[in-house]
């Protein structure tokens, strides 16, 4: 069996970017590095094919309840 290592960066970025990301660093920031910029956030992951697939997942998965809920009570989250 080959074991494949995978390092991914993602540039998120937007007008809410800042606040959802920031709500959900504590609990990721174990698995995920963060790097503010200008426009957003760059987050960063490495580890076996697995791992970073079932740590992306949960970050969006995160991510996308932080969106609906805002756009529900069309408010600010974070």
């Amino acid at each position: 069996m080959v074991r494949l290592n995978i390092e991914l960066t993602m540039k998120i970025k937007g007008k809410e970017s800042k606040n959802a990301i920031e709500s959900i660093i504590p609990e990721n920031r174990k698995y995920m590095s963060f790097r503010k910029t200008k426009y957003g956030y760059i987050c960063h992951i490495s580890g076996n094919a697995n791992d970073v697939r079932k740590t992306l997942n949960e970050f969006l998965e995160s991510l996308i309840f932080i969106e609906r809920v805002a756009e529900v009570v069309d408010a600010r989250v974070g």
